[in-house]
């Protein structure tokens, strides 16, 4: 998107947006290559596994690859559609948000998405063997970036309780409010035995992508090369 009043802008080659998926449909590849016994190692070694975390951090299990795989869940996807859904995503907003954040930070704010996306699931159902795969955390991080940096709602400045509140916070509440109701709507609409859907994951990473995306915004594209 560019900036007010500039016809002819082109914002720089999206070269982080590029490689995050160029790397998850690497290892896509490779699993779906590997076939499935390979796929399901994959998966159980680096997705991210509530229990897992419950007991690594309850001193009952390894540390280390457990705390890995709030990163590494990010780049396993299920299947194809799964890969493509949350590729498509990326590849559509990346590309502005990361002119607005430099490389550097378009890739922190996937990965902190990610992150505490995976942080809320395991919050949520601490006790669940359900493996969590999929870029969906960092991608709602990357959407509610884009709505924070980029969004067109105007809304006027009001005061609670005697306390002005800005009218930014109060849009980006309102995304928030949206975002969660639609998801625990499609938790409703599509969770069975056998199709989860890591709503709170998607949550948590949305709401990170909310508090991060001005920060990194206003020091990252200050102080970092586009």
């Amino acid at each position: 998107m560019p900036p007010a009043g500039v016809t002819d802008f082109k914002s720089p080659t999206a070269y982080a947006t590029r490689g995050l998926i160029a790397v998850c449909v690497a290892i896509q590849l490779v699993m779906v290559l590997g076939g499935p016994a390979v796929s399901a190692a994959i998966g159980w070694d680096f997705g991210l596994i509530p229990l897992r975390i419950t007991a690594a951090l309850q001193g009952k299990a390894e540390l280390v690859s457990a705390l890995v795989s709030f990163v590494s869940y990010n780049f396993l996807h299920w299947d194809w559609m799964h890969l493509v859904i949350n590729m498509a995503m990326i590849g559509l907003l990346g590309r502005d948000v990361e002119w607005r954040l430099g490389r550097t930070g378009f890739v922190l704010l996937f990965v902190l998405g990610g992150i505490i996306g995976g942080a809320a699931q395991v919050l949520a159902m601490p006790d669940s063997l359900s493996e969590i795969r999929g870029a969906s955390g960092g991608g709602a991080a990357i959407l509610a970036a884009y709505a924070m940096l980029f969004g067109k709602t105007k809304v006027a400045d009001k005061r609670l309780l005697g306390l002005r509140v800005p009218g930014a916070l109060l849009a980006g509440l309102w995304y928030a409010a949206t975002w969660i109701l639609l998801q625990l709507a499609s938790g409703l609409a599509f969770d069975s035995p056998g199709n989860a859907l890591a709503i709170w994951s998607h949550i948590g990473g949305f709401l990170a992508g909310m508090a991060l995306a001005r920060p990194l915004s206003h020091w990252l594209s200050r102080s970092l090369p586009q």
